[in-house]
Order: structure tokens, then sequence, then C-alpha cells
């Protein structure tokens, strides 16, 4: 088999997870442009403090995101379990934090 056999065929392999990674990124922009007009929908019916809202709604796009590159990094293979466990942690002594 010379080389651009093997290219080839590392290329084929390789251009499902290619386009599955394509998918999730767009559809985490397509996510992130709707997402703080909702929450602002949702949130001016209940109160006005914009503080408050500007606060949800970037939590919201880092959420999106931080799912988004989860997705994308289970598509790659790395362990999902320990990366679920340390954002579990880096999440509760946030919480510790600001309480």
């Amino acid at each position: 088999m010379n080389s651009i056999s093997i290219a080839w065929t590392w290329f084929v392999g390789f251009l499902p997870k290619l386009l599955v990674c394509a998918i999730v990124v767009v559809a985490a922009i397509i996510i992130n442009q709707f997402l703080p007009k909702l929450i602002t929908k949702i949130y001016h019916k209940a109160t006005d403090d914009d503080a408050a809202l500007n606060y949800f709604k970037t939590t919201a796009k880092i959420i999106v995101w931080v799912f988004a590159i989860l997705i994308i990094l289970e598509k790659f293979g790395f362990p999902m379990a320990s990366l679920l466990t340390v954002i579990a942690a880096v999440g509760a002594a946030f919480a510790l934090a600001i309480k």
C-alpha cells in the first residue's frame, strides 16, 4: 500500500468525526444567537434587573460552549467521566466560593 492510499483511508475514516464536530459548532453558534433573546424575553416578564440578566445570558452562553466542547472531545476519544467529574468539582467550588 502506498502512502497516498494510507492517507486517503485515514481521511475517509476521520471525515465523519470532523463533520459531526462542524455540526456541533454550528449548532452552538445558532443556539448562542437565540438563547440570549429568549432569556431576555422570559426575564423581563419577571423583573427588570439588568445585572442579573447579563449574568444569566453569559452563563447560558458558557454552558452551551462547554457542552459543545465536551461533545467534540468525546468524538475524538477523550474520557468523558473524568472530564465531567472535574467540571462538577469546579462547579461545586465555585458555588461554595460565591456563597
